[in-house]
């Protein structure tokens, strides 16, 4: 059936056996000679397949090859492969995700997948994204096993090609079924360099290196979640590599309660960041007059102290500096006898830290990182604030050394997307996938699925943290009483400027009585019905808060 022999795919457990697309117990199946031979017509010779056994290679005959036990996920992709991958659910999607990333960051020049036709999954989505042609297999492809009869599947495959020769391809897999060309062609012909171009274009640091390292100094000494590091690593070099880009995305640390690492985190970031400026508080004048004057990378802690409805041109000037056209804000100035109009730039990247919501049009325009308490069994090396700036002063010298030479190279690049995600998401991580891209190795896999970890966690803790900020806001507006009316509960939490509640739901609009009623029944709590005097009120006991305040609430 495939290069690696079926027996070699993950079994999770006796019970649930891997989604294949056949059934085919202990055999081996391959690839049939035809197919090979068409692959083989495309690329010339085939330097490597990376999911592979000694018996398939009779017939593929690649310059390397990568069996079970070898791992192909573990081990460099370069030049024309060639790759049928597993198909067990959990495996193929690493393999074509590293084949994606290694074709993007130019490692691998050319590669033909022999895959299931499975539209529906995002794996396979991803891949599509970056092809140049695509053939739908006549029938379904007949695989042969040594010592047996040949077999089909129950399902129809597909035949990807990624690379700048579509019409070769065309001409060699016609025979076998539909071919089609990207819609997108014009953009995945525009690649990264490969070979001598791409040596030439490589500054003499290891780029991968230095991120592999600062992605062990964060983890040193600070708890982030999963890909947080990753995140954090790619930001900083970043800010180096600001001006190949014309979109800003905020780095913003978050987190429900204090003392889970936020500023201990902006400490290692502006010990490292190009030309850092810290505050925790700034007037919207100096902001703007201080990035005019400056190339600066500007952290910005306590974000949950100014990001208010006093605060609304602050706001805009952070929500402005987002893409490079717009970054600008005018002021009208005295001069002499008259006024003139100035324009002041808002251009710089911007690292953000505080407590709990952020507004609609911040966190739009951010990459999260949920930060949460250590625990106690979790021990972490104690960072000294006076040995730090020594500490990132090598760092600071390598990043800046590896970004002068990488610069012309990142200007008008254009990463692949990433599938499942929003125009506003790719946009927001874009500059950081590019960077991802050029440094090559298995940091254009990371980073994506780093920004799908950091995506989830962020939704999940925006859920777990408004829900305990509801709580909170409620035993507020309670005090004393043992009665509050459902309208009352709404007016007063709609009223508070430190919530996200004036924003709440899909249209914006705030809180209502229903819908307060549906985020409460989470928590096992429902309004009741009292009467009071001619009245007849829906609204909340006390009672039926005070356990989960207990539980949830300090």
């Amino acid at each position: 059936m495939r290069t690696l022999p079926f027996a070699e795919a993950a079994r999770p457990s006796a019970a649930r056996k891997p989604r294949v697309a056949l059934n085919t117990g202990d055999f081996e199946w391959y690839t049939p000679p035809e197919l090979i031979q068409a692959a083989r017509s495309v690329l010339g010779e085939i330097d490597l397949d990376p999911a592979s056994c000694t018996t398939a290679q009779n017939v593929v005959q690649a310059a390397t090859f990568y069996t079970k036990e070898q791992d192909g996920l573990a081990q460099p992709w370069r030049g024309r492969v060639w790759m049928n991958p597993p198909y067990a659910r959990g495996l193929v999607d690493k393999f074509t995700d590293k084949l994606v990333a290694a074709y993007s960051a130019g490692d691998v020049a050319e590669a033909i997948v022999l895959v299931n036709n499975t539209t529906e999954t995002l794996w396979f989505q991803r891949l599509l994204a970056a092809t140049s042609a695509q053939c739908l297999y006549k029938g379904r492809v007949t695989f042969w096993c040594p010592g047996k009869r040949t077999s089909a599947p129950t399902q129809g495959q597909a035949i990807l090609y990624l690379g700048p020769n579509p019409e070769t391809f065309t001409t060699a897999f016609t025979p076998f079924g539909t071919v089609t060309l990207s819609a997108n062609l014009e953009r995945i012909r525009v690649r990264p360099p490969t070979s001598d171009a791409a040596a030439a274009a490589t500054p003499s640091l290891d780029g991968s290196a230095l991120l592999d390292e600062l992605v062990d100094l964060f983890r040193t000494y600070v708890v982030l979640p999963p890909g947080g590091p990753e995140a954090l690593a790619l930001y900083v070099l970043y800010t180096y590599l600001f001006d190949a880009f014309d979109i800003s995305p905020l780095l913003v640390l978050t987190s429900p309660v204090k003392q889970c690492g936020k500023t201990r985190t902006q400490d290692l970031l502006a010990a490292l960041v190009r030309s850092p400026v810290r505050a925790t508080n700034a007037s919207a004048s100096s902001l703007f007059r201080l990035i005019e004057a400056q190339q600066v990378t500007l952290l910005l802690d306590e974000y949950d102290t100014f990001f208010t409805n006093q605060h609304d041109e602050l706001r805009g000037i952070i929500n402005g500096g987002h893409t490079r056209g717009s970054a600008y804000v005018l002021r009208s100035e005295r001069d002499g006898d008259k006024f003139t109009v100035n324009k002041f730039s808002t251009w710089c990247p911007k690292i953000l830290a505080g407590l709990n919501h952020l507004p609609a049009t911040i966190e739009d325009r951010s990459i999260i990182v949920s930060m949460r308490r250590k625990a106690r069994d979790q021990h972490l090396k104690r960072l000294r604030l006076s040995t730090l700036d020594a500490l990132a002063a090598p760092w600071r010298q390598q990043l800046d050394q590896w970004a002068t030479a990488a610069l012309p190279a990142l200007k008008g690049a254009a990463p692949v997307p990433i599938p499942d995600f929003g125009d506003r998401q790719n946009d927001n991580w874009e500059p950081l996938l590019a960077v991802a891209d050029h440094v090559g190795g298995d940091w254009p896999m990371r980073a994506r699925e780093a920004a799908r970890r950091l995506a989830a966690s962020a939704t999940i803790a925006a859920d777990q943290d408004s829900g305990i900020l509801l709580l909170a806001h409620i035993r507020e507006l309670f005090d004393s009483q043992e009665f509050v009316p459902s309208e009352e509960l709404v007016g007063g939490l709609n009223s508070r400027d430190d919530g996200p509640w004036q924003e709440y739901g899909r249209d914006g609009k705030g809180l209502t009585p229903l819908r307060l009623a549906q985020r409460l029944e989470g928590f096992g709590i429902k309004p009741t019905r009292i009467r009071q005097g001619a009245d007849n009120l829906r609204g909340y006991l006390r009672q039926a808060f005070e356990d989960t305040w207990r539980r949830y609430l300090p």
